[in-house]
């Protein structure tokens, strides 16, 4: 299936179509995506006008790690990426992931706010920690 969405994006990419939108869930048992940045890293060797626009479920990700991650997909897809960050809502994924669905607005918060800072290339704190 994930090398038929990799083919079925380089069609699109050849016949015109402009946003691959690649949705985001955990523990599905009907194989659903589960990692669409990683999937927009994919499509984006594989593309070459196609914008990428994966939903990465906030609350779930390290805020720091996840900006080092979108910005080599942003990297290799020439600036392709836009990220579509969300709070999540499906209570078995809160558990899984230990998260207490309750503080997923601050969490979505946190990182978009800890992207905006990362992304600027200039040293900040992230959680009384120094990052760069």
């Amino acid at each position: 299936m994930y090398r038929e969405i990799l083919d079925q994006c380089a069609w699109a990419d050849r016949v015109g179509f402009d946003t691959v939108v690649l949705g985001e869930h955990h523990g599905t048992d009907d194989g659903y995506l589960t990692a669409a940045a990683t999937a927009a890293a994919a499509i984006a060797v594989r593309t070459s006008t196609l914008e990428l626009r994966p939903m990465v479920m906030a609350p779930f990700y390290d805020p720091l790690h996840l900006a080092e991650t979108l910005v080599v997909v942003d990297l290799v897809s020439g600036g392709r990426l836009t990220p579509v960050l969300l709070a999540g809502y499906v209570h078995s994924e809160f558990a899984m992931f230990g998260v207490a669905r309750k503080d997923r607005a601050d969490a979505l918060v946190e990182c978009v706010e800890t992207l905006k800072q990362a992304w600027t290339g200039e040293p900040f704190q992230f959680r009384a920690r120094p990052c760069r």
